[in-house]
């Protein structure tokens, strides 16, 4: 996971959220091209995560808890070492 919640804290609830919404995400990775380069595919992934929250919301009516961040050093080990999907 390369990211986390504002204030730092990922809870048991926040993790459950995650995982119903992994779903939504996978979608969206279809949907939105990256481009090449650490900073396209940060814009990649903040799109990504933004159109699968809205899509959640819509069916679901469930908001993430906190504003989610990005966790640049998991990012860029994940973008460097095994890649993005």
């Amino acid at each position: 996971m390369v990211s986390g919640s504002e204030d730092g804290t990922l809870t048991l609830d926040d993790l459950i959220f995650e995982m119903k919404l992994w779903p939504f995400v996978k979608l969206a990775w279809r949907e939105i091209e990256g481009q090449p380069g650490i900073p396209g595919r940060l814009k990649q992934v903040a799109d990504v995560y933004c159109m699968a929250e809205e899509q959640f919301e819509k069916e679901t009516g469930e908001r993430r808890r906190t504003p989610r961040v990005i966790d640049l050093p998991s990012f860029v080990s994940t973008y460097t070492g095994e890649g993005l999907p």
